[in-house]
C-alpha cells in the first residue's frame, strides 16, 4: 500500500512534512522507512526528529515556517525538492536518485 494512501487514511490529509509526495506514489510505507533509515545511517548529524524538521521548514533565506500551516509547507517542500533535483543535491538509496529533501522526509517518517 502507497505511504499516501496509508498517511492520508490515518492522519486525515497526511503530513505534509514527512510525505515525499513523488517518491510515495513508487514506494510502500516500508521502503520509505528503509530509505530514511539509510539516509539517517549515512547522515547521522540528522539523525533526530527535530533536526530534521528544522531542515525541512527553513527556506533558502533561513526563515524557519510553522509546520502547522499545510499548504506553506507543501510549497516550500515541493520548491526545495524542485531545487535539489536542479542542483544535483540528490542522494542514491536503494537505488532512487532521491533529492536530499525527500530523503529527510522518509528519514523523519522513518523516525515517527
Amino acid at each position: 500500500m502507497p505511504v499516501a494512501y496509508y498517511l492520508e487514511k490515518h492522519n486525515g490529509s497526511g503530513n505534509v512534512l514527512n510525505r515525499p509526495d513523488l517518491l510515495s506514489r513508487f514506494c510502500n510505507e516500508a521502503e520509505l522507512k528503509d530509505i530514511g533509515t539509510k539516509y539517517r545511517k549515512t547522515v547521522p548529524l540528522e539523525n533526530e526528529i527535530q533536526k530534521l524538521k528544522d531542515l525541512l521548514l527553513t527556506d533558502k533565506s533561513g526563515k524557519k515556517i510553522k509546520s502547522s500551516d499545510k499548504m506553506q509547507v507543501g510549497e516550500l517542500i515541493s520548491g526545495k525538492t524542485q531545487e535539489d533535483f536542479v542542483t544535483y543535491n540528490t542522494i542514491i538509496i536503494n537505488g532512487w536518485v532521491i533529492s536530499i529533501t525527500e530523503a529527510r522526509q522518509c528519514a523523519l517518517f522513518s523516525l515517527t
